[in-house]
């Protein structure tokens, strides 16, 4: 025996709302659709399931047994497709430094979410190493002489440092030597230890280490780049994370002498996750940073 599902469900709905109008409101057909189902049903049961008093459908008392009846199931069908669809989906949990976050994540959001509806992202801030224990993925940066532990770390790109300014600040054409960029106001990141190693590597005979101390610390590099877009001063960045605004001349490259050359950015998948969508994962986030990676090339930066 073939049961009539289609004209049970819409009797369902009918019985359930009380109205054909809304019936056909919820299941997005027309009033005359729903009719046409329940009379079907009501032919092939052989019974009336509603009547019409004072311009309205009631169940009769065959239809209110019927959709007690059904109702469980319907309710257990509901709860169904949704367990399904819920499985299908994946809560993901990434954490990542500052600058990898603002600079390599965020413009990406969106292209994500489009490549992988399926996946509910989570982005958190890992900040001095410390990030939530059920991150699927941790995103940081690492100096050769300490590299990460584990053998679930995937190289993103280089970290190494450009100095470079605003275009308000000095806009040149022409690049700087150490004891002219030494003359300007210089930024710090974290720590003022980047820009003495720098002036060390790249000669710093002549020049006055009492100003190397100067200038203002900014313990997060978002903090540091917005100064620098504002014209504060010189700071040396990682210049694979920038090489948009540099492109665009929001950001100048004073010199090629490149400091932080033992820094590494890279990934981890840090708790595990159904296999697939880890595989995708990182083969998404190594996409991007080749990309990166092409691009800061093309403009003679790496």
């Amino acid at each position: 025996m073939k049961l009539p599902l289609k004209s049970i469900h819409y009797f369902e709905a009918a019985a359930r709302l009380g109205s054909y109008s809304e019936a056909a409101r919820e299941l997005y057909v027309s009033h005359g659709a729903v009719l046409s189902q329940v009379q079907k049903l009501e032919s092939w049961l052989g019974v009336k399931l509603f009547v019409r008093r004072n311009g309205r459908i009631h169940l009769s008392e065959e239809g209110k047994n019927f959709a007690e009846r059904i109702s469980p199931a319907f309710q257990l069908l509901e709860q169904a497709v949704t367990d399904t669809r819920f499985e299908q989906r994946h809560k993901i949990i990434i954490s990542a430094i500052p600058s990898l976050a603002a600079h390599f994540l965020l413009p990406h959001i969106r292209e994500f979410h489009n490549l992988y509806p399926q996946v509910d992202l989570e982005l958190h801030y890992c900040l001095d190493g410390h990030y939530p224990p059920d991150s699927h993925f941790v995103l940081g940066f690492f100096d050769a002489a300490h590299p990460p532990k584990g053998g679930s770390n995937h190289i993103l790109f280089s970290g190494a440092s450009l100095p470079v300014c605003g275009s308000g600040y000095l806009n040149r054409s022409a690049a700087l030597s150490p004891r002219q960029i030494a003359r300007h106001v210089l930024l710090h990141d974290h720590t003022k230890t980047s820009w003495q190693d720098w002036f060390g590597l790249y000669g710093q005979a002549g020049i006055d280490t009492a100003h190397l101390k100067q200038g203002a610390v900014y313990s997060d590099f978002n903090l540091l780049h917005t100064a620098v877009l504002n014209n504060s001063g010189i700071a040396l960045c990682p210049y694979i994370l920038l090489y948009e605004e540099i492109a665009a001349g929001r950001l100048n490259v004073l010199s090629a002498n490149k400091g932080n050359l033992d820094r590494y950015y890279y990934f981890s998948a840090n708790k595990p996750c159904r296999r697939t969508v880890q595989e995708t994962i990182t083969a998404w986030l190594l996409g991007l940073a080749e990309k990166r990676r092409h691009a800061a090339a093309g403009l003679g930066l790496d």
